[in-house]
């Protein structure tokens, strides 16, 4: 009887760390997903930047009422085939 109730103690220690374990896993999967999260953010952010940039320097080149002849035309000014 004394062993069974030493084995439950053991067990019960046990679990409880397993659960202590899983929450303190837990925690630093939230933290990082937050983490993560914020970091894809700001790189789409940064996107976003960059291509606001390129639109704004190369202005005729994004824009969608940009006919076919005047991308002809400006390609030949360049000399671009």
């Amino acid at each position: 009887m004394i062993a069974q109730q030493q084995e439950f103690l053991f067990l019960e220690q046990q679990l409880n760390q397993r659960k202590e374990d899983l929450r303190v896993l837990q925690d630093s999967i939230s933290q990082k997903k937050g983490e993560f999260e914020e970091a894809l953010r700001d790189g789409e952010t940064e996107a976003n930047e960059k291509l606001r940039q390129i639109r704004v320097t190369f202005p005729n080149e994004f824009s969608i009422n940009y006919s076919y002849e005047e991308q002809q035309k400006n390609r030949s000014i360049k000399n671009i085939p």
